[in-house]
């Protein structure tokens, strides 16, 4: 006999009639209706296993049989060599081909089977046990309708789709379940070169999004992918899985909530593996800006991811652990095994814990809602106001109040906004320090802020203000971690390991030190390294950057061959300065100052907010000649300012004078915001910018000998600049830069640099008043940016937060000779009378359309106050 169906085929032969029903081995339906603590219930076994097992009982049950056609009879003929009436079937139970062979059945398994044959199959055929067996078909049917609509109809692998469509038909073929599995077939064939295949699994699709997303996300070629990532963004998000299935332990499933699949969401079976790589991929995903990929999934959506992978690990390795160690194991080693399993299952709850605490949602439902008594907000600015200006005026003789807002500034990191009697404390708090101790407070500030979000030193609900006792605690688990896994090394040194190979005891030990290694560093080297923030600034320079190319010529034009030209460029920056401290206390005058001078009531208080270099200028008496350079873009004002301020100090002399160097350590910061954080310096700031203006410079000089000294070509620059002045040329930026550089030299040089100073101070405070907390908190995360200082020191100082900016209330007032203009819409939305509603004809309706449309031309053509967030008040006289 040909390639006999062996005991391991399914029961498709059966059911088409080119196999008999007495020659397979019983799969008997009945044990679904066991006890389920019994160890051979169909509920225990491995899914794909129980899957496969569950449509084949169902199907044996039955014992259909097809319609004997011609072709049938055809089949019969090639498979059998001898007639098929005449095969014995009862040999055929255990005949296989020695080619398909494998895994010869062993004596057990044979005694097993002859068992079910001779004993359990007869007796099941027989009343009442015939009662039990169709009482097992309508709880296996029930199962797999289960699996199918929570599968949405694929199934685990084809095998068990293919079956379990076979028993939707045997129960009705005209059922709509049945017509639900059709449209599904195609989810797992394909056509390859030589023919259909199909499919082991419906694919996996998330694995391999998740895992091509990490690679992406590594190559720092953001911008060039970002197309790709926002799709494979919206595809991860969309394949999680939402929910559990409903009463999904009667069917002996695990949780599937918050879980992926290794296709998608419709298979409905999670994978561990899978999950824990889409967490890793959207983690990756949510360092990135919402504008280029999307914007991150929800943390409920991620908290359940996390909990849903816990749930696999941990319930796991238990079982594993207990399961897997023999009753005359060392017990040393037994000891030290528990020992490692202690630190391991607090890390597993401590890492999930501190990741929820640490996420924006937590941060800002933990604190109180503030409300202050007076209704009015703009009489609330006013006295905000004039208590703040009383305090600056007479602080000598103030006295600390309370720090603790200064410490853990958490609120403005999820940008809400303090009431005005929180921030007139906060403002008493930090004015009355001295220049020393306002710095400290601001990088304790932020140094709290770090160890909140992107460690576990201070490890503790969101709600809990005390550090001292969040870090303690902290503290307590990272030593348990450390030092717990000591004397399971000494057990494993100890212990009798002969009966173990070499290999697996040098691959433990190497495993035990890692451990205890890696937890110091990730604690301990913390703890160490950023007990104090950094005092650093960041600098870039544009004609820097262009002697750093010329310096460098030939391995910038490789780079341009190889296309990573621009990848070099953002990992190449000048060495940052260390004038954090004496920048942020320049800073913190400026704002006092502006108390003292400038403010007196709410309106001058928001244009104080609004200055970005007017004030200077005005203060000065050059705003007329000089005022031109700030009413542009933003960004382009800053890109104007940094190479005029490069070309003064070229051509006024280098010096080494204070006031220079941090005038040019403010723009060269200013002007590495605009290259490596523009959504930090302004939303919607131009990074092309810089590459624009180098490229100009690359322009000017073209065909000039090379000069690598940034002296030299300064001064190269600006004698070309001055000889095409007057011309058209295409050197817009630098010739721009070079005649307000021009309008600076001819104040002199103390008023010019004050006037620079005024002016990068006043444009840095712009910037910072208009950061959103969430990118101060995620800058944090890769080693800050020094205007998180600025923008600390500005909302300490009761300056406008950028919630409240957008907070600003617009007021429109209409006189009556106006009002009687505007369309009369409460004979639209009024409700209907009991004698109906009386609707306006077309006429009414185009005058009423034409009269609104010229009220709001009036509204749109009225000035504002200013072009930047300023509240716009529009009077209409009586």
């Amino acid at each position: 006999m040909h390639t006999l169906f062996c005991k391991h085929m399914t029961d498709i032969g059966q059911v088409i009639g080119v196999y008999d029903w007495s020659g397979n081995n019983p799969v008997i339906p009945e044990l679904w209706i066991l006890p389920q603590f019994l160890p051979i219930h169909p509920g225990k076994f491995w899914c794909f296993c129980r899957m496969v097992y569950m449509p084949m009982a169902y199907i044996y049950g039955q014992k259909i049989v097809g319609p004997i056609s011609p072709t049938i009879l055809a089949i019969r003929d090639e498979l059998y060599k001898e007639e098929y009436s005449h095969i014995d079937w009862n040999k055929a139970h255990s005949s296989c081909a020695k080619e398909e062979l494998t895994y010869p059945t062993s004596r057990g398994h044979n005694i097993a089977f002859a068992f079910l044959n001779k004993l359990v199959e007869p007796m099941l055929s027989c009343w009442p046990f015939t009662k039990i067996g169709e009482r097992a078909l309508i709880s296996l049917m029930e199962h797999i309708h289960y699996e199918d609509e929570n599968s949405n109809y694929v199934g685990l692998c084809p095998i068990n789709k293919v079956l379990n469509m076979i028993c939707c038909w045997i129960e009705n073929p005209n059922s709509n379940s049945f017509k639900q599995h059709i449209p599904r077939i195609h989810d797992y064939l394909w056509i390859s070169e030589d023919g259909m295949k199909t499919k082991v699994y419906s694919g996996c699709q998330s694995w391999e999004t998740a895992l091509i997303v990490q690679a992406l996300c590594s190559l720092n070629l953001i911008e060039e992918v970002a197309p790709t990532l926002r799709k494979a963004h919206e595809f991860i998000k969309y394949s999680q899985v939402n929910q559990n299935f409903p009463s999904y332990k009667n069917y002996y499933r695990e949780r599937s909530k918050g879980s992926w699949t290794l296709s998608n969401g419709e298979n409905g079976w999670s994978i561990a593996d899978t999950t824990a790589e889409a967490i890793k991929a959207l983690l990756m995903l949510s360092d990135i800006s919402p504008d280029l990929v999307g914007d991150p999934i929800k943390e409920e959506r991620l908290h359940d991811a996390v909990d849903c992978l816990l749930s696999y690990v941990v319930t796991v390795a238990i079982y594993v652990f207990c399961k897997s160690w023999p009753s005359s194991a060392d017990k040393k080693l037994l000891t030290a095994a528990i020992l490692l399993f202690i630190p391991g299952i607090l890390q597993c709850f401590a890492k999930p814990w501190a990741l929820q605490n640490a996420s924006f949602n937590s941060l800002a439902s933990s604190d109180p809602v503030h409300k202050d008594a007076n209704m009015n907000r703009e009489e609330e600015l006013e006295n905000f106001v004039e208590k703040a200006r009383i305090f600056i005026m007479d602080k000598d003789s103030a006295s600390v109040e309370d720090k603790e807002n200064l410490s853990i500034p958490k609120i403005l990191f999820v940008d809400f906004t303090y009431t005005y009697s929180h921030r007139l404390t906060n403002l008493k708090s930090f004015c009355v320090l001295d220049d020393k101790e306002a710095y400290s407070s601001l990088k304790e500030g932020l140094s709290n802020i770090f160890d909140l979000l992107y460690t576990r030193k201070k490890t503790g609900p969101v709600e809990e203000t005390d550090l001292k006792c969040r870090e303690e605690r902290g503290t307590l688990l990272w030593m348990i971690s450390v030092l717990v896994p000591i004397p399971a090394i000494i057990l494993f040194h100890i212990s009798h390991k002969k009966a173990y190979n070499t290999s697996d005891i040098i691959i433990t030990f190497m495993l035990m030190y890692s451990v205890v290694v890696l937890e110091y560093l990730d604690g301990g080297l913390i703890m160490i390294l950023y007990s104090e923030w950094p005092n650093t600034v960041a600098q870039h320079s544009i004609i820097g950057h262009f002697a750093h190319n010329r310096r460098h010529n030939k391995l910038m034009s490789l780079a341009r061959r190889l296309r990573c030209k621009d990848l070099i460029d953002e990992y190449w920056s000048m060495k940052p300065c260390h004038s954090s401290q004496n920048i942020t206390m320049l800073v913190r005058q400026h704002v006092q100052n502006g108390w003292k001078l400038y403010i007196t009531d709410a309106e001058s208080y928001r244009e104080f907010n609004d200055i970005k270099g007017q004030w200077t200028l005005e203060h000065e008496g050059c705003h007329p000649s000089l005022g031109w350079s700030l009413e542009k873009s933003f960004d382009e004002s800053i890109l104007l300012w940094h190479i005029a301020t490069d070309f003064c100090f070229h051509s006024m002399g280098s010096s080494t004078s204070l006031v220079h160097g941090q005038c040019r350590e403010i723009s060269n910061y200013m002007v590495h915001l605009l290259f490596d954080n523009p959504e930090m310096l302004m939303a919607g700031s131009r990074k092309k910018l810089f590459k624009i203006a180098c490229d100009e410079l690359e322009d000017i000089l073209k065909g000039e000998e090379a000069p690598v000294d940034e002296d030299k070509i300064a001064k190269k620059v600006i004698e070309k600049v001055q000889s095409t002045q007057g011309s058209k040329g295409s050197f817009s930026f630098v010739q721009d830069a070079w005649v307000l550089a021009e309008g600076l030299m001819n104040l002199g040089s103390a008023k010019m640099w004050k006037v620079i100073q005024g002016v990068w101070l006043e444009m840095m405070c712009f910037s910072a008043g208009r950061c959103r907390g969430y990118l101060h908190a995620k800058s944090l995360g890769y080693g800050g940016e020094y205007l998180s200082y600025v923008w600390l020191a500005l909302a300490h100082s009761g300056m406008e937060t950028f919630p409240e900016r957008l907070q600003r209330t617009k007021r429109l007032h209409f006189g009556k000779e106006k009002t009687k203009h505007l369309p009369n819409r409460s004979k639209y939305n009024a409700a209907p009378s009991t004698s109906g509603m009386e609707l306006p004809n077309e006429e009414e309706r185009v005058a009423d359309q034409s009269a609104s449309r010229g009220t709001e031309e009036i509204i749109m053509a009225a000035p504002s106050a200013s072009q930047d967030d300023r509240t716009v008040e529009i009077v209409v006289s009586q």
